[in-house]
């Protein structure tokens, strides 16, 4: 389970809701005795190159995905990468035209980083994945055509939804910036995502601290 990075992008994010929506995913997929992986994800902000007012608010939403991410994770007993701390993850050669998803090697990369957890937990194991893509690296071209396809729809969906609420939030990190009060912004994530963790069963003290950390 990789997911929760389109919902950062959308104005109607909501960590209650995402938090609810993963702990029942995960029980119901643990119930059936499947073995879970999850992954925390890179900042979407810090990938797209945007300004500090702007992706500041993408930062905090990511924060809150990821905590909730780890602290489910535990609770479920999954088998956890920590893609956001990975080196690889800022190489554009790993990413997509889009920017955000996985390229090939990218992808490679993501079986690799699962494969090495899985083998810490016992798994038995056949040789880890090979990084060695099939095919070339997303050129400038290619990432021109998909704006020009695929991508024109995404940006025009993000400008109706996404953006009017992002230049709302980066006005308001600019004001809090200004003032020295930043701080409470970042409280105010925090609360919310124990809020969230807290409604779904009640997260460890132990689990929602060391979640909150990463």
């Amino acid at each position: 389970m990789v997911v929760g990075g389109n919902d950062t992008l959308r104005a109607a994010f909501d960590i209650d809701q995402l938090a609810r929506a993963l702990d029942l995913a995960m029980r119901a997929l643990r119930a059936d005795g499947a073995v879970l992986l999850t992954a925390c994800l890179p900042n979407p902000g810090r990938a797209l190159g945007l300004p500090r007012p702007l992706a500041a608010p993408l930062t905090r939403r990511t924060r809150a995905l990821n905590t909730v991410v780890h602290v489910l994770a535990r609770r479920y007993g999954a088998v956890h990468a920590h893609l956001a701390g990975c080196a690889w993850v800022t190489d554009r050669a790993a990413r997509g035209v889009d920017r955000l998803h996985p390229s090939e090697l990218g992808h490679r990369l993501l079986a690799r980083e699962f494969h090495a957890a899985l083998g810490r937990r016992g798994a038995r194991l056949g040789p880890a994945p090979s990084v060695e893509p099939d095919g070339p690296p997303p050129t400038f071209a290619d990432g021109t055509w998909w704006l020009a396809t695929r991508g024109t729809r995404w940006v025009f969906d993000r400008c109706r939804d996404l953006l009017p609420d992002l230049v709302r939030q980066a006005a308001l990190e600019s004001g809090h910036h200004l003032t020295g009060t930043a701080h409470l912004l970042d409280a105010r994530a925090r609360a919310a995502t124990r809020g969230a963790l807290t409604a779904t069963r009640g997260a460890p003290a132990r689990a929602l601290r060391a979640g909150s950390a990463a």
